[in-house]
């Protein structure tokens, strides 16, 4: 019998990882647990708008803030003849969606996570004082806390923010929390927290294995109470994969049959 994992992600955004996982003999279920929205253009987002061409470095660490940005730079109508800073991405699906958004961008450097674009900022001149802005989300804001160098000034920005996604229906909501799946995914922090708000713990607890595509997601799942996820060693689908089918191939126990932190 195939080995099943339940990707908390909508489907649509979620090609690589259903091609990765059903090339290992996987059934995948997809269960999205959050929705994006666009913040309002309050005061701090309209005056980093206006540092844009006296900062060093742009950086986006999402698809999302990639798009919203374009989107509130659209309405904002600046100067034609605005130049945007160097741009900086975590994640190359971000650093993909920026070439294309902007693609007078000369150069886009994609980094594994926000903590390692810092430090190599930093490293490239010690001597200088890098002005830096971060487009990103509400919930990043909070759950993301990076240790800035000391010759970066960093200005983080959030332009949106996650919402629980409540267009499922009773009956799937349902089937959901009946269901016991091998591998249960989390992209994000919001992820997982909204998880537990719409299906709530039984799942968790019933399933083999918990996986997570980066440190950030891991740390805030085993803060939680539940066993520490499954993450390859850097955010890529297939590493996650091989992860995963190692690690379900190794311990054919119940990974929750553990003591939870």
């Amino acid at each position: 019998m195939a080995d099943t994992i339940l990707i908390c992600r909508d489907r649509a955004r979620s090609q690589e990882m259903e091609d990765a996982f059903c090339r290992r003999g996987f059934t995948c279920t997809f269960f999205s647990t959050f929705k994006f929205r666009e913040l309002p253009d309050a005061s701090t987002v309209q005056n980093a708008f206006g540092s844009l061409e006296t900062s060093d470095v742009l950086i986006f660490s999402s698809v999302f803030g990639v798009r919203f940005f374009k989107a509130k730079l659209t309405r904002m109508k600046p100067n034609p003849a605005i130049k945007l800073p160097r741009i900086v991405t975590v994640g190359k699906k971000t650093a993909g969606i920026v070439r294309q958004k902007f693609p007078e961008a000369k150069e886009v450097l994609p980094f594994d996570n926000l903590q390692k674009a810092l430090e190599q900022i930093a490293r490239e001149d010690t001597g200088l004082r890098h002005r830096v802005i971060h487009f990103t989300s509400e919930q990043s804001l909070r759950n993301v806390r990076p240790e800035i160098p000391e010759n970066i000034e960093l200005r983080r920005v959030p332009i949106y923010e996650t919402v629980p996604d409540y267009s499922h229906s009773d009956a799937e909501i349902q089937q959901i929390r009946r269901s016991r799946f091998d591998v249960i995914f989390f992209g994000s922090p919001s992820a997982f927290h909204y998880f537990l708000r719409l299906a709530g713990e039984k799942p968790l607890q019933s399933a083999r294995l918990l996986a997570a595509m980066g440190e950030t997601t891991a740390v805030r799942i085993a803060a939680a109470g539940f066993p520490r996820p499954v993450t390859p060693p850097r955010p890529n689908a297939e590493l996650l994969a091989d992860a995963v089918k190692q690690r379900l191939s190794g311990n054919g126990a119940s990974q929750n049959s553990t003591e939870r932190n």
